[in-house]
């Protein structure tokens, strides 16, 4: 394979909330950079494509990135159903958390 081609991945992405999946985007800028996306117009879209067809694709090695959104795309909306619902959130370890009412 010549040097200048570059291997597209399509990777599932279940996410249901545009206006979240956009914040998630905003802040972890490593993707948007790695994708292209410069504007806050061009995120939007970006996110969403991926709300729509539930796939984002990515040029291979970037792999991480999506993990990472995928990561914190799920810690905020469990944070937004937690306010939503008054619980109260509390980190018990890696990737664990308690909710109290």
């Amino acid at each position: 394979m010549p040097c200048r081609t570059r291997t597209i991945l399509s990777l599932d992405f279940t996410a249901s909330d545009v206006d979240l999946l956009f914040d998630t985007l905003k802040e972890l800028k490593a993707i948007c950079a790695s994708q292209g996306l410069s504007s806050d117009q061009a995120i939007r879209k970006f996110a969403e494509e991926i709300v729509r067809t539930g796939k984002v694709r990515v040029v291979a090695g970037y792999e991480h990135l999506v993990d990472a959104v995928k990561r914190r795309y799920a810690e905020k909306a469990v944070t937004k159903a937690a306010d939503r619902y008054g619980w109260k959130i509390q980190a018990t370890g890696l990737n664990r958390i308690t909710l109290r009412r």
